[in-house]
């Protein structure tokens, strides 16, 4: 791993050796801050980052949590290595450091020494669980594509990016559990949709900044939005009613997600299913906190409290040992296409 590379972000460098990058000797590498937060206490770094999924976490036996500790390690980091130099104006120096992270990604999973002992656990833990690597690679190819500006043409644009950067690790967990039932799978892939998309409509306004529009651009235009419209509500212009209308469409999809993935929930291990059950209702609360704001997503960020987090996990818990009846499983429909097919493996 080129120091060059994992350096603050500057001017992207001209050139970069993988070579250098495959050397596992620990002391040559310069890693940022967040890299090494990562690699010290993979548990400290989740449960700073990622206070819904931890919180749910602890549900967990301690090998299963130490699992989900590490995926949650990777996933954030390689997200890190586009966003923090895109935050700072450099996409070459983003792009360099993801391909040089997917080649250490890779050269771990195949069992050869990173340097990063967390990296070297969780893709050793992976390959013997019989993981592909192309989920692996699915989600580095979908974090590499938040790479330049984004725009998402239709839903099934949407659809295929969700499933890179979300479904992709509800997949990979629920093999690393040793589930391999393809129903579930494509149930897990489907739980994914409903966090992404959770997501998407908490942070239209951050995205918009950084120059990403998640949104598709045939829903916008059917609504008669414009990304002039986007930029002016950012500015501080009013919520236009065209805007909520939209919003609440993509809502109704996130729900109906969440309703076909909690469908499947009852038929995990149950060390698998409670920790799933708490996660997805406390994400899924921020859909309620989203209407509370008036779909107001560029000046008001929807989030769970942490007084309401017990509250909605043991909602989820209850549900666990209660059939969802028909109306609970699918809310309001899918667009056409965004339907779970294609779990790798499966």
């Amino acid at each position: 791993m080129s120091p060059s590379l994992f350096a603050a972000p500057q001017a992207a460098p001209s050139s970069f050796s993988v070579a250098s990058a495959i050397d596992p000797r620990p002391p040559a590498l310069d890693l940022p801050v967040w890299l090494r937060e990562a690699e010290a206490s993979p548990r400290a770094f989740f449960q700073v980052n990622s206070r819904s999924f931890s919180f749910a976490a602890r549900l967990f036996p301690p090998a299963q949590r130490r699992l989900v500790e590490l995926v949650y390690a990777f996933c954030r980091c390689t997200d890190e290595m586009v966003d923090s130099p895109m935050s700072a104006g450099s996409p070459e120096l983003a792009a360099a450091q993801l391909d040089t992270w997917e080649e250490l990604v890779h050269g771990a999973y195949q069992g050869r020494p990173s340097g990063i002992a967390f990296l070297d656990e969780i893709m050793d833990r992976s390959a013997r669980a019989g993981v592909p690597f192309e989920l692996i690679a699915e989600l580095i190819a979908g974090v590499r594509s938040d790479l330049g500006p984004v725009a998402m043409a239709d839903w099934e644009a949407l659809r295929r990016y969700c499933y890179q950067v979300a479904s992709v690790i509800g997949i990979w967990m629920t093999r690393l559990f040793g589930v391999q039932d393809p129903w579930l799978l494509a149930r897990a892939e489907t739980l994914g949709y409903a966090l992404q998309l959770t997501n998407i409509l908490r942070d239209v306004g951050e995205d918009l900044a950084m120059d990403r529009v998640y949104l598709p651009q045939t829903l916008l235009e059917r609504h008669g939005l414009r990304r002039a419209d986007l930029e002016a509500m950012a500015a501080g212009g009013p919520i236009l009613p065209a805007y909520r209308a939209l919003m609440k469409e993509m809502v109704a999809v996130a729900e109906s997600c969440y309703g076909l993935a909690c469908a499947a929930v009852p038929h995990l291990p149950r060390f698998y299913a409670r920790p799933v059950a708490a996660a997805a209702a406390i994400y899924r609360g921020i859909l309620t906190g989203l209407r509370r704001n008036g779909y107001d997503n560029f000046r008001r960020r929807a989030r769970t409290q942490a007084w309401q987090k017990p509250l909605l996990a043991a909602a989820g818990l209850w549900r666990v040992h209660r059939p969802p009846a028909d109306d609970e499983t699918v809310a309001g429909g899918l667009p056409q296409g965004f339907e779970s097919r294609e779990a790798i493996g499966a």
